[in-house]
């Protein structure tokens, strides 16, 4: 899962960075714009929550090495996957719904080489609260995960 989320970010990002210092082409249509926060979004989360999944087996494989098998078996393993896409699609679908709801007016020009859910919510002509407050839960949910990461490797050492 880690691989695929990988090769999913770099068509995503780079593509469009070679588009525009190669040939000078800066210009995105909004669609193509939401279409890559989104798949950006989904696979910065998914990297997110593989790398927590990975540190809890790690701890288990380690702490628990006789009871590896039992603990991890298919069904457990299936079913950590399925929690990992959901939680993803829940968390990051919100951001284009979010977005869409915006009004946008005068010249939109952002200055990053990726398209990012704040970058857009900036150049809106209403306000962005919402915004702001999913983006803080969002990051929070994100903190949750380096603090499972952090806490495995300690109790590892």
């Amino acid at each position: 899962m880690l691989a695929c989320t990988e090769l999913g970010l770099f068509p995503a990002t780079i593509l469009k960075m070679l588009a525009i210092f190669w040939f000078n082409l800066g210009e995105i249509v909004f669609g193509a714009y939401i279409t890559q926060m989104y798949t950006i979004h989904i696979c910065t989360a998914l990297e997110s929550v593989v790398l927590t999944v990975m540190a809890i087996d790690g701890y288990i494989a380690i702490c628990n090495p006789l009871r590896y098998s039992m603990i991890l078996t298919n069904k457990v393993i299936a079913i950590l996957i399925i929690v990992i896409i959901v939680r993803t699609l829940v968390f990051v679908t919100p951001f284009v719904f979010l977005i869409l709801r915006l009004p946008f007016c005068g010249v939109q020009i952002i200055p990053h080489t990726y398209c990012e859910h704040m970058g857009l919510a900036k150049l809106a002509c209403a306000s962005i609260r919402v915004n702001v407050i999913y983006e803080l839960i969002a990051f929070s949910v994100g903190y949750i995960d380096l603090s499972v990461i952090g806490f495995s490797c300690v109790q590892i050492l």
